[in-house]
């Protein structure tokens, strides 16, 4: 029997901190999630290719608190990617999915006609997962320059 297994993900370079959720939008140009991190910095994750008929096959959000059950395999993939400094990390991909395995269950095709990944984003204070064909386009929208960069002279 196959076990659950996450690993690292890191669609963000040189990403640093926690995941602050800010808004989720589904519409005519797919999912998209809003993210901020400690510095204030703004992630736009995109879902906007339309294959087979749909966006992504399916998105589910728990309290962090609820996904107790992701703490030790979380710590273990941490582990594996970035040593045994336990690093703070929120961009994961599973590997044995429950939760594909809980589409595959619904009718019509499944994980065995098309290749899926199952994506999960922990925030501070929620848990996003998302079954899709592709990874989503990621903007990174910088903290703005504060004003300490006002003109010489005056």
């Amino acid at each position: 029997m196959s076990e659950r297994k996450l690993e690292v993900w890191e669609p963000i370079e040189n990403f640093n901190g926690s995941l602050h959720f800010k808004e989720m939008i589904y519409g005519e140009e797919g999912l998209k999630f809003i993210f901020n991190d400690n510095l204030e910095n703004e992630f736009h994750f995109t879902y906007g290719e339309f294959r087979n008929g749909m966006f992504v096959w399916a998105v589910r959000f728990t309290e962090e608190f609820k996904r107790g059950d992701l703490v030790e395999i979380a710590s273990e993939a941490r582990k594996t990617a970035f040593g045994p400094d336990n690093k703070e990390w929120c961009f994961y991909k599973m590997t044995d999915s429950d939760f594909i395995g809980w589409h595959d269950q619904l009718s019509g095709p499944g994980s065995e006609a098309f290749s899926v990944e199952h994506h999960l984003f922990m925030t501070t204070q929620d848990t996003f997962e998302v079954i899709s064909e592709y990874e989503p386009k990621v903007t990174n929208i910088k903290k703005k320059e504060s004003n300490k960069s006002l003109r010489r002279g005056n």
